[in-house]
């Protein structure tokens, strides 16, 4: 990116970062929904900036992971700020979100939405991450869904899912 603030990357960085997302994605076998609900995380969580990071707390990366966070799933050092690692943090986040989601019932965009909340306030905390999720992340995903549907590359394709302006929470 070009600074730790949220969303100031370049098109091409961002385009990089929703490349990573989507190559983590495919590695570890997501089907197109999961995919598109892993970039709005990216989206929210950072601007799709890799090198975003919270001056207010130890959030970091394209996923914005705190310290003990970012250290379960070995982004430490060098890997803390490094696209691809963070990529595939972030896709292993959300299979065990899904998991822990899945743990507590319910199914369809009720679970959907559940996902981002687990990530956000882990499974037992409440930090504001359901609403985040109802509010930014679900709608992105379905942008996000569309897109990766009609199988468009380039500015026309996820990266066109991002819509006008800034949707920040702040965290992710």
């Amino acid at each position: 990116g070009d600074s730790r603030i949220w969303g100031d990357a370049s098109e091409d960085v961002q385009e990089h970062a929703i490349e990573a997302v989507v190559a983590a994605s495919a590695l570890f076998g997501l089907p197109q929904r999961e995919t598109a609900h892993v970039l709005a995380i990216a989206r929210v969580a950072s601007g799709l900036n890799p090198d975003a990071e919270d001056p207010e707390s130890s959030r970091a990366g394209l996923v914005q992971f705190d310290d003990a966070t970012a250290e379960r799933h070995g982004l430490t050092g060098e890997a803390r700020f490094d696209l691809e690692a963070n990529a595939e943090a972030l896709v292993r986040a959300f299979i065990e979100a899904k998991k822990a989601s899945q743990r507590r019932g319910g199914g369809g965009r009720e679970l959907e939405t559940m996902i981002y909340k687990v990530i956000h306030d882990g499974p037992e905390g409440d930090h504001g991450g359901l609403e985040i999720s109802r509010r930014e992340v679900m709608p992105l995903v379905d942008q996000f869904h569309a897109t990766l549907r009609g199988g468009r590359g380039g500015e026309g394709g996820a990266r066109g899912a991002m819509g006008q302006g800034p949707m920040r929470s702040g965290r992710g």
